[in-house]
């Protein structure tokens, strides 16, 4: 979900700012992560349009594709 862009957004890391914010960014994002993980648990959802919610290895929780599933759990955010 917010993994990715979070991602995208520190990979253009060009002041000190953006270095001194990537870890409190990254804890956020992991325990937003979490907590749309429980509220889609207690509604019973453990898929959407298809997709698969999915825990990687790395701690990385994303929808993906039913076929992406197995290298998601292994790459993680590096998918």
């Amino acid at each position: 979900m917010l993994t990715g862009k979070l991602d995208e957004t520190l990979a253009s890391k060009s002041n000190a700012l953006s270095e001194k914010l990537q870890v409190p960014l990254e804890k956020s994002l992991k325990e937003l992560d979490t907590l749309l993980k429980q509220q889609y648990a207690q509604d019973g959802r453990t898929s959407v349009h298809g997709l698969v919610l999915t825990t990687a290895r790395d701690g990385t929780i994303e929808w993906v594709l039913p076929e992406h599933v197995e290298k998601f759990k292994v790459k993680g955010a590096r998918f």
